[in-house]
C-alpha cells in the first residue's frame, strides 16, 4: 500500500505571518482601488494627453511593485484607450510625429508581454480579459497592422475554444471597421513601423542569471566578470562600446570600498577633459552626496577629505608626487581611469603612464576604443608585476590584471551633420558665431534627436540625420566590404533594404539585379519578422542588419557597380566616383580639374605677392 503523505502542519508564527502577509495585501489593493478611482475621475477633467498617459505610466508601476495584476492590466488598458485618442488627435496635422503611434504600440507589446496570462483567462470571471483581447486586436487592425492582429488573435483563444473565438472575431470586425483610417500609420507592417520609429524602444531579451550582488537590474556575463574582479581587488582593462554598460562597475567599486569597516578607503576617477569631469562630477555627487570631492586646476572642493575623488590625470599625478600626501595616497583603494585610450596621445600619454606606475592599488581602465587590447593588457600587467615584487606578500591587492571585453552595442548611434548656416545677423538679427549657432538651434533644449519624427523641431534644422552609407569610400566600394564598425541603426537596415528593392525593381528583365527580387522579398520586414506576434527584438534587428548588409556587400562583389552606386546615392553618398548618375556630385574628374585650378591660383597668388 501507498503511504499517505502528511501534510505539513503550520505553526502558530507561519499561520500568524501568512494573517498578517494577506492583511497586508488586502490593505494595498483596497488602498491602490481607492486611488484608481481617484486618477479616473481626474484623468476625466483632463484635456492634457502627455500628463494622463504620463500619470497612468506612474500608476501602472505602483500596481505591478504591489503585485495587483488585475488593476495593472485595467490601467494598462485605459492607457492603451487615451494614446489611441491622442493619437487620433495628433494624425490630422502631425502625422509626420509618431510618438503617440509609438506609445501605443509600445502599450500593445506590454499588454502582449506583462499580462500574456491575463490575456488568455476565458469564462464568467475573465470580463476584463475578453475586453482587453477586443482592444488589442482592434488597435493592431486600426493601425493598418492587419497579419499581426491576425496572429496575435489565433493565440489569444485556444482553438477548441469556438464561442470565445467568434465572439472576438466579431467584435473586433464590428468596431475596427470606423476607426481604421482614422489611426493607421502609414506603414505597410508592423515590423516596418518598428524599424522606422522604433529602432531605440526594441527590447533585448533579459540575462539568464541573476546576480545577488546587483539588485537594480540583471548583469550579463561580462558585467558578473567585472563583478569578479572587484571582489577580489583585481584590475580590469574594460573594452566595450559606448552605452553598453561598463560605467556600472565604476559604481559598484565605489559602494563596496565606501561599506568598508574601515571608513578611510579612497577611490579616484581619473578622467582627461575638464567637461567630462564635470559631467562624472555631477552623478557623482547625485549619488555620495557627503563624500565626494572634485579636485580641477580651475576648481577644488574637499579634494583631500573626501573619499570618492573625481579629477584629471595632472591634478591626480601632483597628489602623488608630494611628499606630505603619502599617507593621503596610502588610502587609495581603486583608481578607475576613464577613456583609458587616451595614452596613445604624445603629450597626456606620458601623464597616463606615470600615474599607472605611481598608484599603488587596483585600477579599472575603461574604454571603447582600445587597439590590440591584448598587447595593452601585457603591457599593463607588467607593470603590476614590477609592484607585486615590492609587496611580496599580495597584501595590498592581488596584481592581476584581467581583459574584459564586449562588443555588443544595444544603444544605437544616429549620425548627424550640420547643414545650413544661421540667417545672417542683418536678416534676422541672429548673430553668427559657433556659440550663437547652438543657441539659435536650440539645441541645449533638446535633450536628446527626437526619434518619433523626421521633421526638425525647436530650430534643429542644422541637424541632417546621415545614413552610415554615405560615409562609404570608394576604396569600401572596390574591397566590396562594409567596414565592421560601420554600426547601423535599425532604420538604416530597413532603409537599405526599400533602395535596394528599388534598384531591383527598376532593373531591365534579365539583368542580374532584378534576378535578386525574390531574395529581397524575403528581407521584407513583414516576411522577415515572424516569431513574437511580429514585435521585433533586438537581437533580431541585429540580424537583419547583417543579413541586408550581406545582400549589399553580394551585389558589389558581383561587380554591379552601377547598381551600387545608386543605393548609396539614394542614402547622400557624395563621395563615390560615378554618383554624377544620381544627381548627387561632379564627376570625379571634374573635381580634379576644379581642385587644379584652385591650387594653380593659389600658386600664381603667392608668387605675385612674392614679387
Amino acid at each position: 500500500k501507498e503511504k499517505k503523505v502528511k501534510e505539513k502542519k503550520l505553526s502558530k508564527k507561519e499561520l500568524l505571518l501568512l494573517s498578517i502577509q494577506a492583511k497586508k495585501a488586502k490593505g494595498t489593493e483596497n488602498k491602490l482601488e481607492g486611488e484608481w478611482r481617484e486618477l479616473e475621475k481626474s484623468l476625466a477633467l483632463s484635456n492634457n494627453a502627455v500628463a494622463k498617459i504620463k500619470d497612468l505610466e506612474d500608476f501602472v508601476k505602483r500596481c505591478i511593485s504591489g503585485d495587483q495584476k488585475k488593476l495593472a492590466l485595467q490601467v494598462d488598458l485605459r492607457k492603451l484607450q487615451e494614446c489611441k485618442s491622442a493619437w487620433g488627435e495628433d494624425r490630422q496635422g502631425h502625422s509626420s510625429n509618431m510618438k503617440f503611434a509609438i506609445q501605443t504600440v509600445e502599450v500593445v507589446r506590454t499588454l502582449l508581454t506583462v499580462h500574456a496570462e491575463a490575456l488568455r483567462e476565458v469564462g464568467k470571471n475573465a470580463a476584463a480579459a475578453a475586453e482587453a483581447r477586443v482592444e488589442v486586436v482592434m488597435t493592431l487592425i486600426q493601425l493598418g497592422f492587419i497579419d499581426a492582429a491576425q496572429a496575435i488573435s489565433d493565440s489569444l483563444v485556444a482553438k477548441t475554444d469556438k464561442e470565445a473565438r467568434e465572439n472576438l472575431d466579431e467584435e473586433v470586425k464590428e468596431l475596427s471597421r470606423m476607426q481604421r483610417a482614422k489611426l493607421s500609420v502609414f506603414s505597410k507592417s508592423s515590423p516596418q513601423f518598428q524599424l522606422e520609429h522604433m529602432g531605440h524602444l526594441l527590447p533585448r531579451p533579459p540575462p539568464k542569471v541573476k546576480d545577488p550582488r546587483i539588485t537594480t537590474f540583471t548583469p550579463d556575463e561580462w558585467q558578473r566578470e567585472l563583478l569578479d574582479v572587484v571582489d577580489n581587488r583585481e584590475s580590469a582593462l574594460v573594452s566595450a562600446p559606448t552605452s553598453s554598460g561598463k560605467t556600472f562597475i565604476s559604481y559598484y567599486c565605489m559602494e563596496k570600498v565606501m561599506r568598508e569597516k574601515s571608513q578611510d578607503g579612497i577611490v579616484v576617477f581619473v578622467a582627461p577633459t575638464k567637461a567630462l569631469i564635470n559631467q562624472i562630477a555631477a552623478q557623482v555627487y547625485g549619488a555620495f552626496h557627503d563624500k565626494f570631492g572634485i579636485l580641477t586646476d580651475a576648481y577644488r572642493h574637499r579634494a583631500l577629505s573626501c573619499r570618492i575623488l573625481v579629477t584629471v590625470p595632472d591634478c591626480l599625478e601632483s597628489l602623488l608626487l608630494d611628499p606630505a600626501l603619502s599617507a593621503w595616497a596610502q588610502r587609495i583603494r581603486y583608481v578607475i581611469l576613464d577613456e583609458v585610450h587616451c595614452i596613445s596621445a604624445t603629450e597626456q600619454g606620458r601623464l597616463w603612464e606615470r600615474i599607472l606606475l605611481l598608484i599603488n592599488a587596483p585600477f579599472l581602465a575603461l574604454s571603447a576604443t582600445v587597439g590590440a587590447p591584448e598587447k595593452f593588457v601585457g603591457w599593463l600587467q607588467s607593470i603590476k608585476d614590477l609592484q607585486k615584487e615590492q609587496d611580496p606578500s599580495g597584501a595590498r591587492e592581488s596584481y592581476k590584471v584581467r581583459l574584459v571585453e564586449h562588443g555588443q552595442r544595444w544603444v544605437d548611434l544616429r549620425r548627424h551633420v550640420a547643414v545650413d548656416a544661421p540667417p545672417a545677423k542683418g536678416s534676422g538679427g541672429v548673430p553668427t558665431g559657433l556659440d550663437a549657432v547652438v543657441r539659435w538651434a536650440r539645441l541645449h533644449q533638446r535633450p536628446r534627436v527626437d526619434h518619433t519624427s523626421g521633421v526638425a523641431q525647436d530650430g534643429a534644422e542644422l541637424l541632417h540625420s546621415l545614413h552610415p552609407l554615405a560615409s562609404f569610400t570608394e576604396a569600401n566600394l572596390s574591397g566590396c566590404t562594409i567596414p565592421d564598425n560601420l554600426k547601423f541603426e535599425p532604420r538604416d537596415s530597413l532603409h537599405l533594404w526599400q533602395s535596394m528593392a528599388e534598384v531591383a525593381k527598376k532593373s531591365p528583365a534579365g539583368h542580374a539585379v532584378k534576378a535578386r527580387e525574390g531574395v529581397l522579398a524575403r528581407l521584407d520586414p513583414q516576411a522577415f519578422f515572424q516569431s513574437n506576434h511580429q514585435f521585433v527584438q533586438k537581437p533580431e534587428a541585429i540580424t537583419y542588419e547583417q543579413e541586408v548588409k550581406g545582400e549589399f556587400v553580394h551585389w558589389m562583389q558581383q561587380g554591379w557597380r552601377e547598381e551600387a552606386v545608386q543605393v548609396l546615392v539614394a542614402h547622400d553618398n557624395t563621395r563615390i566616383r560615378g554618383a554624377a548618375a544620381g544627381g548627387a556630385q561632379s564627376s570625379s574628374d571634374e573635381e580634379e580639374e576644379e581642385e587644379d585650378d584652385f591650387f594653380a591660383k593659389r600658386s600664381d597668388d603667392e608668387e605675385e605677392e612674392g614679387k
